[in-house]
């Protein structure tokens, strides 16, 4: 539970403008909490980029990790992205059924498997980023509709130190 110390509740109270900025986060935390329900749906709904079957945007995240550094391990994934290993390792199994990673066993551990794309791997992850930079460009262009170029910078770099805090345990 977060709780306010009365030096806190001092300099809220000496600085309206920072007042001002709580009263409209608050006002505007049902936005947040929508965004990333929405967003976070988004990462998890199977699209389609020309494989048999579909990927999500979390497994394509996990790809781009492996073939970005080949031999990782599923530890330093779940490091990586924030996830257990137990979560990692279901991630892994799908795209192993998938055809687009493989994994070789330690000679030193025998629990422990080097991840690497497969050669379908690289390919799907390149049409991804492809697609990705074209969906992108769409996203920042019907952005720009409303927000200016800074606004939207503003909320990458929000977003960016949010992700820190949250990270870094340093006050959530």
């Amino acid at each position: 539970m977060f709780n306010i110390n009365e030096s806190d509740t001092k300099t809220l109270d000496n600085d309206n403008n920072l007042n001002d900025l709580l009263s409209y986060v608050n006002h505007n935390t049902g936005a947040l909490s929508s965004f990333v329900i929405l967003f976070y749906s988004q990462m998890s709904t199977p699209i389609d980029i020309g494989l048999e079957k579909k990927v999500t945007v979390i497994e394509m995240s996990i790809l781009i990790s492996i073939a970005e550094n080949p031999g990782i391990t599923g530890t330093e994934l779940s490091h990586k992205w924030h996830k257990t290993k137990g979560a990692v390792s279901q991630l892994l199994k799908k795209l192993e059924e998938k055809e687009l990673i493989y994994r070789i066993k330690s000679d030193k551990d025998s629990k422990v498997y080097f991840l690497h794309p497969t050669s379908k791997g690289i390919e799907v992850k390149d049409i991804y980023l492809k697609r990705d930079l074209y969906m992108t460009s769409k996203i920042v262009e019907q952005l720009l509709n409303t927000c200016s170029k800074d606004e939207i910078r503003s909320f990458y770099n929000v977003i960016k130190q949010y992700s820190k805090l949250i990270t870094d345990k340093t006050v959530i």
